[in-house]
């Protein structure tokens, strides 16, 4: 599945790049056709890397072992001084499993006393609408990101290609979550499922499933291909304001995640 979404995203890309030269008449210079042109708008599409960080106990960075994919569209303008606002649109899943004393009778939410005590595991279906604004530090600070990697690396000079932002936005999830025992794989609880119905393992539709507020934060580095093309990286931290999203219930409740996105934008 991940291959699945690099390939689109190197697909959105070339068609991206094809889109832009075939308007240029030959005996025009793209680059400087380009440079007159004041862009406002932005369409953008990611792959996403999540991970689950909330009530599990958690002694790593980054746990590779359990990230899950996802997908973004975002729809971005451009406000002043190269700030950002965007509607994004997210798909994605959480997977976690553990086997350590943590998962006690006291911490695995367990009404119908399904826990066997071995450990536990949970998988959520989350869709996620946002709306975020992005800073642009450089702007903000008077940075020039440039002239310090010029300075390490002579060789090829960059200029005005690399733009970093902070971000922050707020928006609403609809979610599902369910979790089992390890090893068996037995049912233990499930959260936006058919569960009341008769039916604990039938997920829910999209409209009927739980809904939940979200705060996000994070950063964004974009690095110019050409004067409309930037690829670009983020780190997300998203609080969801919900403590059913893993299974776990703890004093907080407030259940959290990261996203990771490698994505593409096209500015029109």
């Amino acid at each position: 599945m991940r291959l699945i979404y690099i390939l689109m995203l190197i697909f959105l890309s070339s068609f991206l790049f094809a889109q832009q030269t075939d308007f240029i008449a030959t005996n025009v210079d793209p680059s400087y056709e380009d440079s007159t042109i004041s862009y406002k708008w932005q369409v953008g599409i990611s792959t996403m890397f999540n991970e689950h960080r909330s009530d599990i106990y958690q002694n790593k960075f980054i746990d590779l072992s359990n990230l899950e994919n996802g997908l973004n569209f975002s729809l971005s303008r451009t406000i002043f001084n190269n700030h950002l606002v965007s509607l994004n649109l997210n798909k994605i899943k959480l997977k976690y499993s553990h086997t350590d004393s943590i998962n006690s009778m006291s911490d695995v939410y367990d009404p119908y006393r399904l826990y066997q005590n071995k450990g536990y595991s949970f998988l959520s279906d989350i869709l996620a609408f946002n709306f975020k604004t992005s800073i642009d530090l450089e702007n903000l600070f008077n940075l020039d990101l440039e002239s310090y990697i010029n300075k390490v690396n002579k060789s090829n000079k960059l200029k005005e290609m690399i733009n970093l932002y902070f971000d922050f936005g707020f928006g609403l999830t609809y979610f599902s979550s369910i979790s089992r025992n390890i090893p068996s794989e037995n049912y233990i609880y499930s959260y936006g499922y058919k569960d009341e119905e008769g039916s604990p393992e039938e997920i829910k539709s999209i409209s009927e499933r739980p809904i939940s507020n979200l705060f996000l934060l994070g950063y964004t580095l974009k690095y110019k291909v050409k004067t409309n093309i930037f690829y670009f990286f983020s780190w997300e931290e998203v609080f969801v304001d919900t403590d059913m999203l893993d299974g776990i219930s703890n004093s907080t409740k407030q259940d959290r995640y990261r996203s990771y996105h490698l994505g593409v934008n096209y500015l029109f």
